[in-house]
């Protein structure tokens, strides 16, 4: 399960009504001192951080109080990170050759491209004045005048209909590392690697479950009536997609409990899971405890949930709590060392801490804070759960293992080599009772597990349905 922020989202410009106006156009943030800052110069601040430490927090609570500043943070900062790459090689074509810029002007050259090119919304007058101005006031003139006569230029070739950029390989069109397509190139083929590329470049909102006793119309009613618009998603029933999700957080539906928030791959694979867990069932890597609350709504007897963070446990017991669902046994445990007696358990649900790299749709910092090197550290680990979770299934009990990630070592390889070194479980093909179904975008692997890929509503993920023979 990725480590990173639940609310890590992109919102649409859609919602952004009203901000061609320049005063509408210059939102501000009080600093301690009592000058003002605006939200692009926040932006700027929060990516430079991210360049220089690697940790990412596209999270604007606290910083900014307005809602409509909130998701225009969001909106520009989430697009720097998703769109670095292809933002600095526009930059590159329009300077002289030779110059070297200091990381802030670059950042505000890369912010001002990406509103020009994806935020037409936006007046590219107001763009520029605001970013100018930022500049001159924190660098002086003339890197202010260079900020001023790349962005002109790119404004006019976009108004005479210029291709902005010229023609340029997938990684670098799509904003990837080039070892990271080379990889999904090599794993799934070329046409497969851009339909990736490109679904993690579009992110279109949030998907929620609605809660006990409610239907997703009746969710859909109760979120319109306080403004907040939802669409049934087109895969999964019941479930609903929220693109203005800001406001979300503060409607009587959520502090109801009438919803949880469960991305598109993770409610398929409860679903599915539901209609084949049986007995008593142990959620290992369990927090923020979505696959759970789903499980147990669905009617699977959970004998406990376990996680080894007492803070993410609490937010388990929080979300149960809030959704009005009585909350399992709650275990904080390493999932390595689990005490539990051998053969104590039914079914281990293991949604393996991985590299996350099919959950980039929403989380476009992991382009660059992974590395070739670095992908698969967590293999070990996964390794060390399998073979904790084969200890303590009963005989023809079963381990479900799962990961977002797109790599075959944390997928498929890691399942071979469990087998292999695990001679009494074998793989159970996912159809062994009924067929997928096709409409929730997921199939059948040539070896019989479970795998959805990123696509314009859904992230992606895998899943092994490994059960004990003797």
């Amino acid at each position: 399960m990725s480590a990173v922020a639940e609310r890590s989202i992109e919102l649409p410009y859609e919602s952004l009504m009203g901000l061609a106006k320049p005063k509408q156009h210059h939102p501000r943030l009080r600093r301690q001192n009592d000058a003002t800052i605006s939200v692009r110069e926040q932006v700027l601040a929060d990516f430079g951080a991210f360049q220089q430490s690697g940790h990412w927090n596209p999270n604007p609570s606290g910083k900014l109080g307005d809602e409509r500043d909130r998701r225009l943070y969001t909106q520009l900062l989430q697009g720097l990170a998703r769109h670095h790459r292809l933002l600095e090689t526009v930059v590159q074509e329009r300077l002289h050759h030779g110059i070297q810029l200091k990381p802030e002007i670059a950042a505000a050259l890369a912010l001002g491209v990406f509103e020009l090119l994806h935020m037409e919304r936006i007046p590219a007058h107001a763009t520029l004045n605001e970013l100018v101005g930022v500049v001159r006031q924190q660098s002086g003139t003339a890197p202010s005048r260079l900020v001023n006569g790349v962005l002109r230029n790119l404004q006019r070739d976009l108004e005479s209909d210029k291709p902005v950029p010229g023609e340029q390989p997938l990684a670098i069109r799509t904003s990837h590392p080039d070892w990271m397509v080379e990889r999904w190139i090599q794993n799934y083929g070329a046409e497969q690697a851009v339909q990736i590329c490109e679904a993690n470049n579009r992110f279109s909102g949030i998907t929620i479950c609605p809660g006990l006793g409610l239907s997703g119309a009746e969710l859909q009613q109760s979120l319109a009536k306080e403004g907040v618009p939802a669409t049934p998603h087109p895969r999964v029933p019941e479930a609903l997609l929220v693109e203005q999700a800001a406001s979300l957080w503060e409607t009587r539906a959520y502090e109801e409990g009438r919803f949880w928030v469960q991305d598109t791959s993770s409610q398929v694979i409860t679903h599915l899971l539901a209609e084949r867990l049986e007995g008593s069932v142990l959620d290992v890597c369990a927090a923020p405890g979505g696959k759970s609350l789903g499980l147990v709504l669905n009617g699977v007897r959970l004998q406990a949930v376990c996680d080894l963070s007492t803070r993410r446990m609490r937010r388990v017991r929080n979300n149960f709590e809030r959704c009005q669902v009585p909350c399992p046994p709650l275990l904080v445990a390493d999932g390595t060392t689990l005490p539990l007696p051998d053969d104590s358990v039914d079914a281990v649900l293991l949604d393996v801490p991985c590299s996350a790299t099919g959950t980039i749709r929403k989380n476009p910092d992991i382009k660059w804070t992974r590395s070739a090197t670095e992908l698969l550290n967590w293999r070990p680990l996964q390794s060390q759960l399998l073979h904790e979770a084969a200890r303590v299934v009963r005989p023809r009990g079963v381990i479900a293992y799962a990961t977002c990630s797109l790599e075959p070592e944390e997928n498929v390889r890691q399942v071979q080599t469990f087998l292999e070194e695990m001679p009494k479980f074998v793989l159970e093909p996912w159809s062994v009772s009924k067929p997928l179904p096709s409409a929730w975008g997921c199939w059948e692997t040539r070896e019989g597990a479970w795998q959805m890929l990123p696509d314009d509503t859904t992230m992606g993920f895998y899943a092994a349905f490994l059960r004990c023979a003797t």
